[in-house]
């Protein structure tokens, strides 16, 4: 779909059937978790801005810690937990989330550093 061309995110929208704005908002937070810069253009930071650690609110340690391989291997057990009652997460990960969590803390402070 990106090919080797550049692409608006309104040529985007159209191919992949997302709304232009969410699709723009995707590419800036892609942007900016990877070079760790906040694009300049005001119009796509309208929800990247509470990913930054600077601001107040910020949801910078929550996404960090919901979008750690641990946990993300708990949520890939849903169904399961649909079906029995029982939690996945120590299922899936050998320890119970609350266990879990120092390492992902950790993690986050690494990335954080870097």
């Amino acid at each position: 779909m990106l090919g080797d061309t550049e692409k608006t995110a309104e040529e985007l929208s159209a191919q992949a059937d997302i709304p232009a704005p969410a699709l723009s908002d995707c590419c800036a937070l892609s942007y900016a978790v990877c070079s760790r810069k906040t694009p300049t253009d005001d119009s796509s930071t309208r929800s990247i801005r509470y990913l930054r650690s600077d601001v107040n609110p910020s949801l910078r340690e929550m996404s960090l810690i919901l979008n750690d391989d641990a946990v993300l291997r708990g949520w890939q057990h849903l169904e399961q937990v649909l079906m029995t009652g029982n939690p996945a997460f120590a299922a899936a990960n050998g320890q119970t989330f609350f266990s879990t969590l120092p390492r992902i803390k950790n993690a986050a402070r690494t990335w954080r550093a870097l």
